[in-house]
């Protein structure tokens, strides 16, 4: 019995001692392989890394435009704009104005302060049109704000456009549209609403005096040219 009780406990002995050491070599196991897959993680990262470094001097730029991929020129090519941009790949400005001449052949015209881009000059009423509105609400908002006239709007007289190549501010081409409508009196009195905006004062000017002694914007040139070759009927 007694030697039956002694081999009893050595052998638990041994056995726990067995398990104690096959814990520590896999806990030991454990920590080489941790060790090993972070290294191979750190690995994969760089060469990954370094493949995308190595593709993008070779692949055109991309962006999304409508769940579509749309190649992007490369910054170097928008600043010698050749024509051939595609359409995502330049700014545009949408502008609409109001031609308005009175029974005396006088035109309704806004100064220009400048404080946008280029010189003061006197100008066209009318500006830019926002992201929620239409053509229409654009000229009939900016004509009361920068000459506090409330109008009516006719037929459109001109749509004008033109181009500008990228600059260092500005690398991307730069496209503006402008449109131009013939617009009568409805409601109001001659003095400017905004506050702090690009428009100082407007005032009427006689048709054959523009251009005389103050600078004039080419917007008004179109629209007049426009608005004398209308129809004898229109």
């Amino acid at each position: 019995m007694r030697r039956t009780a002694i081999v009893a406990c050595i052998g638990s002995a041994v056995t726990a001692l067995s398990r104690r050491q096959a814990a520590e070599s896999q806990r030991r196991l454990g920590q080489v392989c941790g060790r090993v897959l972070e290294s191979a993680i750190i690995v994969v990262g760089a060469v990954s890394v370094l493949v995308a470094m190595t593709l993008s001097s070779f692949l055109p730029a991309y962006r999304v435009y409508r769940s579509e991929l749309v190649p992007r020129a490369p910054i170097d090519r928008l600043s010698q704009y050749d024509g051939r941009v595609h359409f995502t790949e330049y700014h545009t400005r949408l502008a609409a104005y109001a031609l308005i001449v009175d029974e005396t052949e006088r035109i309704l015209l806004a100064w220009y302060n400048g404080s946008g881009r280029g010189e003061p000059c006197w100008t066209l009423p009318g500006g830019g049109v926002e992201y929620d509105e239409s053509v229409e609400e654009a000229v009939i908002r900016e004509v009361l704000e920068e000459t506090g006239y409330r109008v009516v709007l006719h037929e459109p007289l001109a749509v004008h456009s033109f181009t500008a190549p990228g600059e260092p501010e500005r690398p991307q081409p730069f496209k503006s549209v402008r449109v131009v409508y013939r617009a009568t009196l409805a409601g109001g009195s001659l003095g400017t609403l905004e506050v702090d905006g690009t428009t100082d004062y407007a005032e009427w000017i006689s048709l054959d005096q523009l251009g005389r002694e103050e600078p004039l914007a080419d917007i008004v040139d179109v629209a007049v040219d426009a608005w004398r070759a209308r129809p004898a009927s229109a």
